[in-house]
């Protein structure tokens, strides 16, 4: 499985586009058609993983021919903590969810 792959995997049921995923990993500092490994890359997946989740809850729907998604803001919020947990972050409060701060990474 490769790091988009598992990226995918983590997002599901949502889905951003083929660019966003190799930017969000990029990111953090992984390739994504390298080979996913869980004792080296696990941390910077799920915070890839969780960027890629606040992108999601910009669109709370979205409607194509013949198909329509609307999102559960509460339910991706739960996601974004399931995940923080898993790599030893603390939850955050539904407000400090809304925003992600990268200014120092500039």
């Amino acid at each position: 499985m490769t790091n988009k792959q598992a990226f995918r995997a983590l997002l599901a049921p949502y889905i951003l586009p083929e660019l966003t995923i190799e930017f969000l990993l990029t990111q953090q500092g992984l390739v994504a058609n390298e080979e996913y490994n869980k004792d080296t890359n696990q941390t910077a997946l799920y915070n890839a993983v969780i960027d890629g989740l606040y992108q999601v809850k910009t669109l709370t729907k979205e409607k194509d021919p013949g198909s329509e998604n609307t999102y559960d803001v509460s339910k991706i919020n739960d996601l974004i903590n399931r995940y923080r947990r898993k790599i030893g972050l603390e939850d955050l409060e539904e407000e400090e969810i809304y925003f992600i701060d990268r200014t120092d990474e500039f």
